[in-house]
């Protein structure tokens, strides 16, 4: 069975590591990363803005240690990307009323209309990531993915 990227006719994973889960997941969760970064080119966006900015339009404002969890990520990431969508007037920090050593990240009016501009995109995306699986496929996967990431369920 050759399996192909698509560019050069080159497998994704070599042959002898098809047999490893691990490095198939890891090379195709590369792959897609590398697609939804170019799918938000166009709006000066990467994957990982529209997480934060994504995480901020379903809950409103959160504090930066709260979305950090959240999403996962290090501190230091989420101060970084913070920076970047504050730079553009994308999202603001401000002070918790309720505890004034906190900051709010919560998005502008700006960040909601390119929130909603990437979001549209996202089906795209969607479509043409996964465009090998059925639609029985597609959510068979994500069930799977989703039963298997509960094993880095955490309390914090």
């Amino acid at each position: 069975m050759t399996r192909t990227t698509g560019t050069e006719g080159r497998p994704l994973v070599p042959e002898e590591l098809s047999d490893r889960v691990d490095c198939l997941l890891s090379k195709v969760a590369e792959a897609v990363r590398k697609d939804t970064d170019a799918t938000f080119a166009s709006l000066d966006i990467r994957g990982a803005h529209h997480s934060v900015l994504r995480m901020l339009g379903v809950c409103g404002p959160l504090a930066q240690k709260d979305l950090a969890a959240r999403l996962r990520v290090d501190s230091s990431t989420i101060v970084d990307l913070v920076d970047q969508l504050e730079g553009r007037g994308l999202a603001e920090r401000r002070r918790d009323l309720k505890d004034r050593r906190v900051y709010l990240v919560e998005l502008t009016e700006s960040g909601q209309r390119l929130l909603a501009a990437a979001d549209e995109r996202v089906g795209g995306l969607r479509r043409d990531v996964f465009a090998a699986l059925s639609a029985a496929e597609y959510e068979q996967l994500r069930g799977l993915l989703d039963k298997l990431s509960t094993r880095w369920t955490t309390s914090a």
